[in-house]
């Protein structure tokens, strides 16, 4: 019902409890069934509410917010998994990924990441609003070309 809940965008509560055991215990097994699905849902649904509210129930569900609760100890591990099968064409965009795995804990992981990637050859160069003027003089001559922008 709570994978239900998620495809029909009632909602995140319903898939929280049940990976968080708010109400009932679950095996180990039962959860690892549901956070693939969870998963899963971000990688191949074509809703974006849809994948967002699966990401985000894999991320509260590292934490535990009261005594009744219990953090999903694979949910980091579920998180890195996700990051590394993504290859664009999901509904989610990857920093909203690289957002979810720093929630979760995983600093480290994307620390390491990003110290592995190689610089580009080139600087970005995002379009400018308007060529800045200074002192009368414009610095067109300071940006690249158009078509590099």
């Amino acid at each position: 019902m709570a994978l239900e809940a998620l495809l029909a965008e009632r909602g995140t509560t319903a898939a929280k409890i049940v990976l968080r055991q708010k109400v009932e215990l679950r095996l180990d097994s039962e959860l690892d069934a549901f956070a693939d699905d969870l998963a899963r849902l971000v990688l191949e649904s074509s809703s974006k509410e849809v994948a967002s509210d699966a990401l985000s129930v894999l991320v509260a569900a590292t934490k535990s917010y009261s005594d009744r609760e219990i953090p999903y100890v694979r949910g980091l591990e579920v998180l890195t998994e996700i990051y590394e099968a993504m290859d664009g064409t999901e509904a989610v965009r990857f920093y909203q990924v690289w957002i979810a795995i720093f929630s979760a804990g995983g600093e480290n992981y994307l620390r390491n990441l990003f110290e592995s990637l190689e610089c580009p050859d080139k600087p970005c160069w995002l379009v400018p609003y308007a060529v800045p003027v200074i002192d009368g003089q414009s610095l067109e001559s300071q940006f690249p070309p158009k078509e590099e922008w």
